[in-house]
């Protein structure tokens, strides 16, 4: 039975799937950012090649783990890195196979992709439903954070900024005004 199991090739689904498992963990409180870091290590950088929905897969992980008020919307900056880096290093076999310790710390600034993978529009929603989750946690969080979001997948990926986008564009303004309005009666109740 050992046998069988390790002849079973994973493949890039395999990874997707372990990587739901890490945000379903990551739901409950358990895990997350740092079980996303593993996978990416164990079989993105190394074992097969990340596709798009690896992108979206790990970037469910920080969704689940800013729903839980433990992770950032910007932990998926070095995910998404890391999978873009185990790409180009998974169809270049041999060619540079270790990355700087800062890959990925200026992803959406500079928009350094290193392969063909790309997010989308399905990538940008998740990231920002993230961030209007992190809202409730996180009082740093203002509507630059979505536009730098939103411009840089824009600027470096193509992405358009479709009715879907607008959708949870949208949700972060939402989520921001409420989080105002309890800050302000909870000021409102002490004096």
């Amino acid at each position: 039975m050992v046998a069988e199991v390790a002849a079973v090739p994973v493949t890039a689904s395999i990874m997707n799937k372990v990587m739901e498992v890490a945000a379903a963990c990551a739901r409950h409180g358990e895990g997350g950012v740092r079980d996303a870091q593993r996978v990416i290590y164990m079989y993105g950088e190394r074992v097969v090649t990340p596709d798009k929905e690896s992108l979206d897969a790990c970037c469910a992980v920080v969704r689940e783990g800013c729903r839980q008020g433990r992770a950032s919307v910007w932990d998926s900056e070095v995910l998404l890195a890391r999978m873009d880096w185990g790409r180009k290093c998974c169809t270049q076999r041999g060619k540079n196979m270790y990355a700087d310790p800062a890959c990925g710390t200026d992803l959406f600034d500079k928009g350094t992709w290193y392969s063909d993978l790309r997010p989308d529009g399905k990538t940008l929603c998740i990231l920002l439903e993230a961030l209007s989750l992190q809202v409730e946690f996180d009082p740093s969080v203002s509507m630059h954070d979505a536009k730098r979001l939103t411009s840089s997948l824009e600027k470096y990926c193509g992405v358009a900024f479709d009715a879907s986008v607008a959708l949870w564009y949208a949700r972060v303004a939402v989520s921001l005004s409420r989080a105002r309005r309890m800050s302000a009666g909870d000021l409102e109740a002490v004096a």
